[in-house]
């Protein structure tokens, strides 16, 4: 019996440190995924999540990584209880364009997988929320260059228009503009913070621009669509 015995435990003390091994290296996770961060309100050059011009939509940004084997984006809508599977981009994707409602908050995730199917811990959780666009956008010139422009429903802290010259790609002017409170149209002298990189715009030259409106909460915005002109 005490023959016996010994042998249980020794039994039992290999498996509990079987166990114990198997626990202590597990599979190891491929890398969560990472959202690239969201820049500046004033940045020339935009990225990470963010309003389009385009059409009322989010736009996400992620790094690629050459572990993944296939990826997944989660998405809750204001307040719901739980997130819900959105899209599975393909391993080459980076971007995704999301459609949604105006004056709703949507959270994102991502999740990971290896080519033996572990998933990664989830990325983490990003939010944004679209404010009406700015419409009617219109450049005037009399004594000096003018825009204007209108808004709808809710009126942002502040506005920022951009200013391209089309045929340089090149940003020729970018202005933070404080709304005027009066009424629902709002206006601009070119160059009146005395920020423009050209103090004058260049005849016969093909210029874009648009509106930008900044919420009072964290990541809360619109872009307004593109306003095109050839300077006369």
């Amino acid at each position: 019996m005490v023959r016996i015995g010994k042998v249980l435990l020794l039994a039992l003390f290999f498996t509990l440190g079987g166990c114990k091994e198997r626990v202590n290296n597990p599979e190891p996770l491929p890398p969560r995924p990472i959202f690239v961060a969201a820049s500046a309100d004033t940045t020339a050059w935009e990225h990470g999540i963010d309003a389009i011009p385009e059409e009322n939509a989010i736009f996400l940004e992620w790094r690629t990584n050459a572990a993944y084997e296939a990826l997944r984006l989660y998405r809750k809508k204001g307040n719901a209880a739980a997130f819900a599977l959105l899209a599975a981009p393909g391993l080459n994707d980076t971007t995704f364009v999301d459609r949604v409602d105006v004056g709703v908050r949507y959270y994102y995730y991502m999740v990971a997988e290896d080519a033996s199917g572990i998933s990664s811990a989830p990325s983490d959780t990003i939010d944004y929320q679209l404010l009406p666009k700015a419409i009617n956008l219109g450049v005037s010139r009399i004594d000096t260059m003018r825009f204007s422009w209108q808004i709808q429903g809710i009126r942002p802290v502040s506005f920022i228009l951009r200013l391209y010259d089309e045929s340089t790609q090149e940003i020729v002017w970018l202005s933070v503009i404080p709304p005027s409170y009066q009424g629902d149209k709002e206006e601009t002298a070119f160059d009146w913070d005395g920020k423009a990189r050209r103090k004058q715009l260049l005849q016969g030259a093909q210029y874009r621009w648009r509106i930008d409106c900044v919420g009072s909460a964290a990541f809360s915005g619109s872009e307004s669509g593109w306003h095109r002109f050839v300077m006369l």
